[in-house]
């Protein structure tokens, strides 16, 4: 099976391939152009050289964040909740995110005594998914999919691109080594 064919599996039969797999290729675009820009800025500016992992790390999952986060908010909480019982459902959501790809929750990571966010200690490959995951996961909430075959789809996808992107990494590999041909030089 490939890529294409992996992904279509898990999308609904409804009709909504198509908007999804144009969301999908929408952050993939916003990725590249993003990426080019950074490029771009360090070749003009004599001296600059930006730190293009790092940049990757903190934008990719960030790309999708607004369109999952207004899904929630249109979707799934109502507008009598206070703030405090709207956040347990954004991080019930996050959380959900979290569970698919990294098998912890944000709590059990910090609760297992490592340093730093569990997002941000990802791999590019990780972030990859986690931005198609964020994306899959809104669009299955406006179409008022249940937790149960969201969690089931969500986990399924997390596995299947993971899978995918580490045995065909040829382009992961060309990004990872763009990131390291760009990045600043570390100071012992």
């Amino acid at each position: 099976m490939n890529r294409v064919q992996i992904l279509l599996y898990y999308l609904p039969p409804n009709g909504l391939k198509k908007q999804m797999l144009l969301v999908l290729f929408q952050n993939l675009v916003a990725t590249v152009v993003l990426m080019l820009n950074l490029i771009l800025l360090s070749s003009l500016l004599p001296g600059y050289h930006p730190n293009l992992d790092w940049n990757v790390n903190r934008t990719l999952p960030k790309i999708n964040y607004q369109i999952h986060t207004d899904a929630i908010k249109e979707k799934l909480i109502p507008s009598t909740v206070s703030k405090k019982q709207a956040g347990y459902k954004y991080v019930s959501e996050a959380d959900r995110l979290n569970m698919a790809l990294f098998r912890m929750t944000a709590k059990q990571w910090r609760g297992s005594g490592k340093r730093g966010n569990l997002r941000e200690r990802a791999t590019l490959e990780q972030l990859t998914v986690l931005a198609n995951l964020e994306s899959m996961n809104a669009e299955l909430i406006k179409n008022n999919v249940s937790e149960f075959e969201r969690t089931m789809r969500l986990n399924n996808m997390a596995k299947d691109q993971m899978a995918t992107l580490l045995k065909n990494s040829t382009s992961m590999k060309q990004l990872k080594n763009l990131t390291a041909h760009n990045s600043p030089k570390k100071l012992n």
